[in-house]
């Protein structure tokens, strides 16, 4: 699929809003500025146009309308990607804030997430009946980005991972279908998805527990085996800054990369590249994902992500 340089045309987007439900956004609406605006500032990025689904059918169409105009797709529920991967420049956003909610099964125990819910609804609406889901630790962090990526959080060593509590999804597709998983295609569908998409600290957390009862085989998440998960983080406001921040924590983790094992937490990976996706997931897992990747979307259509070339 080629890079487009080339905006929807006025006639595109009119056809688009005919079928499209939610709102469609574009540059010169006074909405603009604040639409596209994401937690990671580093990435102030200009898209073509924001669309946010009022439902599947919603998504489905935003997907395939990408797809026919060649753009490049960022998805987006809590726009919290450390990589800058919730944005674009020049393409299209799906912003599924529309479709927030979370719904709470309390005799089955099983909790449903809309596509953009967001991890202080998902701890409310658990909460409400004595129940929780192990999540990150940043309320306004988006349910399906953190799931699909691992989801570490403070509950992790009794409880696991986000993914590992994981028992059904609905998504759709590259070519805009809508797939609900099966338990039988449950660990290919979410592997495939997973390709999609504070003052200075250094922190350090005990893994082990409930993390290393799962086989590091079952799912795209790598490094359960590791005694400790390690995260170099920092915060600032001044652009000026940029490098200067970003140098710091690449220093601090130079400190330790001697002792790492194989695996990395997608979600933490601020920069993005082939190395980088090479660590994340090891060479044997990124061979099965590149597997996935041809199978489920072999034009690359989802390519803003720690991505997986097939």
């Amino acid at each position: 699929m080629a890079e487009s340089l080339v905006a929807p045309s006025p006639e595109h987007l009119d056809r688009l809003r005919e079928t499209f439900r939610g709102d469609v956004i574009t540059p010169g609406d006074d909405v603009y500025d604040d639409a596209r605006r994401v937690w990671n500032a580093v990435f102030d990025r200009r898209p073509a146009v924001l669309v946010r689904p009022t439902g599947v059918e919603d998504v489905a169409a935003a997907v395939r309308f990408g797809r026919e105009r060649d753009l490049e797709i960022a998805v987006r529920s809590g726009a919290h990607s450390a990589a800058g991967h919730s944005t674009t420049d020049g393409g299209l956003v799906i912003d599924l804030s529309g479709l927030r909610g979370v719904t709470v099964d309390p005799e089955r125990r099983i909790a449903r997430a809309n596509g953009g819910a967001l991890l202080g609804e998902l701890d409310v609406a658990a909460q409400a009946h004595g129940l929780v889901c192990p999540v990150g630790v940043i309320g306004h962090t988006g349910v399906g980005g953190l799931t699909l990526g691992g989801g570490m959080g403070r509950l992790q060593r009794h409880f696991g991972l986000t993914i590992d509590n994981l028992r059904a999804v609905e998504l759709v597709t590259a070519d805009g279908r809508v797939v609900r998983a099966s338990p039988e295609s449950l660990d290919a569908l979410v592997e495939h998805a997973s390709t999609a998409s504070s003052g200075t600290s250094f922190a350090v957390t005990v893994q082990g527990g409930a993390i290393g009862r799962v086989s590091d085989d079952a799912m795209a998440f790598t490094g359960r085996d590791a005694r400790y998960g390690m995260s170099a983080d920092t915060e600032w406001d001044d652009p000026a800054l940029d490098e200067t921040q970003r140098d710091w924590v690449r220093r601090a983790m130079a400190i330790v990369e001697p002792e790492a094992v194989t695996g990395r937490y997608v979600n933490e990976i601020s920069e993005s590249g082939p190395e980088e996706t090479r660590a994340i997931y090891g060479d044997a897992k990124l061979a099965r994902l590149a597997a996935l990747k041809r199978a489920w979307d072999p034009d690359n259509v989802f390519r803003l992500n720690h991505n997986i070339m097939s």
